[in-house]
């Protein structure tokens, strides 16, 4: 065999383990070189999802940071800023502790509560429909930015906006409790905000809100029978300021707006005192008339007052015929009848002023002080003759019975103080009378019996239908029983109001007027509501732009971001 051919065969074998050997080498280094990189890349992304939760971790500081910073403005606005006589006067800043949270509140001018700058209608239906509202521009911090939001410190009428019946938290925990008794329609939305009752067979209510989970009463029926469960809103905070003096805004869903010191833009007393209202005392004789303020002297005056002051005097009959042809008698020929030396008769005297109507104011204080010589029957004799608006008559041991009549021009806005035995407020009982009041300005009556002698305001007499635009508010400290009573010739009366009650418990009756009377605005009360006999229906008032500024408010707040 040929060496040559044997060392050839050989060799190769040992050639290919060395090129097997070198495969593998190169595949350990690719295999080397894969897992560095995926080394590489696992750790690169290791460290991508580092950065990425730091990133994450950062974002949701700042997120918690400004919504803080957006609780905290709310916060600030609601306990400091809602209810003060003014805004700020420069901007605020509020920084919660650690650096957790800031907010810096422009300044604005007008308080919340009665500013009439500008008005916002609004849709969300847990609101009413329209609005005053003050836009405060606040700066809300996240940590790296300032956030422009706009807070819109929102405030309207309940009974305006279609909240006809507000039962409110008790001011104080003593007397009667809030529940609704007896027949109460209610011809919009009833708001109850913890009372025991919210509906049940008392209250028919188109539409309802409860504010407490306690007790609601419901469901309750709609003016036409059908069930009504409770609005399901998101419902906002809402106040109506301080109370009792505070100027800390209430949250709790309490209302003090008759006579509220500490939150006065909301106080219905200094709405009335700005509106230039007269302040009286319900312990001291006060008459306003339609009549003139007094009648000129004429030139038979000294004849007359000659005639009157003769002695011996002239007897009564023989007096009046020789007055009679000089009516209308002067001011000064009737306040000498009136001090004459020896008493002009109960009688005469009595028909010498009726025959005069409409007497002089000056002349007409007189006989409701107690001056001029006549009886108490003869005193309401003359006074119903005459066109009077506001009289107080002499104090009686029961208090004095104040009578406002709405649709003449000297009912103007008033104030009573003190005990208050029973207010009648007198409407129109005919169709030209009723059609005059709804053009006169919105009147104003402010009661507050805070402090006065037991017993509280016995009874509010509501007589014949009303047609001129009211706003009445009544506080009382004694928590007894009021009767709210509707009287007149007309059947089933339609009164214009908006009613404010604080400690008042109402017994409502219709009876004298067929045993159902309607309210034509809306009742916010503190206390009992009992209709004791026949009905009574609450219906929204339309002319609500001339009323809005001058009826009590609620506050909310509603923010938007610029």
């Amino acid at each position: 065999m040929n060496p040559k051919k044997i060392a050839k065969r050989t060799a190769t074998p040992s050639g290919n383990r060395q090129r097997q050997r070198g495969s593998v080498l190169v595949l350990c280094m690719v295999l080397a070189g894969i897992g560095t990189l995926g080394v590489a890349a696992w750790v690169s992304l290791l460290q991508a999802r580092g950065f990425e939760a730091e990133e994450h971790a950062t974002a949701l500081d700042r997120a918690m940071r400004q919504a803080n910073s957006k609780a905290l403005a709310r916060e600030a606005l609601y306990r400091n800023h809602v209810a003060a006589a003014s805004g700020p006067a420069s901007t605020t800043t509020y920084t919660l502790a650690d650096d957790w949270g800031e907010c810096a509140i422009n300044t604005w001018a007008e308080p919340a509560l009665s500013t009439v700058a500008q008005t916002r209608i609004n849709k969300s239906g847990a609101v009413p429909f329209r609005a005053f509202t003050t836009d405060v521009t606040v700066g809300i911090d996240d940590g790296d930015f300032v956030h422009t939001y706009q807070y819109q410190l929102k405030s309207y009428n309940p009974a305006l906006g279609g909240d006809l019946l507000v039962v409110q938290n008790q001011l104080d925990a003593t007397g009667p409790s809030t529940a609704v008794t007896g027949t109460l329609n209610v011809a919009g939305r009833a708001l109850f905000w913890g009372s025991s009752t919210g509906g049940g067979d008392a209250v028919s209510a188109d539409r309802g809100l409860v504010q407490s989970p306690g007790n609601p009463g419901i469901p309750w029926t709609s003016t036409g029978g059908a069930a009504v469960f409770p609005d399901n809103f998101p419902f906002p905070t809402m106040t109506c300021g301080g109370i009792n003096g505070s100027s800390n805004a209430d949250l709790a869903g309490k209302a003090n707006t008759v006579n509220n010191t500490g939150t006065p833009s909301n106080s219905l007393m200094a709405k009335a005192i700005a509106l230039g209202a007269t302040t009286v005392d319900a312990s001291t004789p006060y008459v306003t008339t339609d009549g003139p303020d007094t009648i000129d002297p004429t030139t038979d005056d000294p004849a007359l007052i000659a005639a009157i002051n003769q002695s011996p005097p002239m007897d009564d009959a023989s007096l009046a015929a020789f007055l009679q042809p000089y009516y209308p008698l002067s001011s000064t020929v009737l306040l000498t009848l009136i001090n004459r030396a020896t008493p002009v008769g109960d009688a005469t005297l009595t028909q010498i002023f009726v025959d005069n109507t409409p007497l002089p104011l000056d002349a007409l204080t007189l006989v409701v002080d107690g001056t001029a010589p006549l009886s108490e029957a003869s005193r309401s004799v003359v006074t119903d003759a005459n066109p009077i608006g506001i009289l107080v008559p002499i104090t009686s041991p029961s208090g004095n019975n104040v009578k406002i009549y709405l649709g003449r021009d000297s009912a103007t806005h008033v104030v009573l103080t003190g005990h208050v035995g029973h207010l009648e407020l007198y409407g129109q009982d005919n169709a030209t009378d009723l059609a005059n009041a709804a053009t006169m300005d919105p009147l104003m009556i402010v009661l507050d019996e805070t402090g006065a002698p037991d017993p509280g305001i016995g009874g509010i007499g509501l007589v014949d239908s009303n047609n001129r635009k009211l706003v009445v508010g009544v506080r009382n400290d004694h928590h007894n029983g009021t009767t709210f009573g509707f009287a007149g010739a007309a059947a089933f009366p339609v009164f214009r109001g908006v009613f404010d009650f604080e400690g008042v418990s109402l017994n409502v009756t219709t009876a004298a007027v067929g045993n159902s009377a309607t309210i034509q605005g809306g009742i916010r009360t503190d206390r009992l509501i009992n209709v004791t006999a026949g009905a009574l229906n609450l219906t929204r008032e339309t002319d609500y732009d001339v009323l809005e500024t001058v009826v009590s408010r609620n506050v909310w707040i509603e923010t938007y971001k610029q």
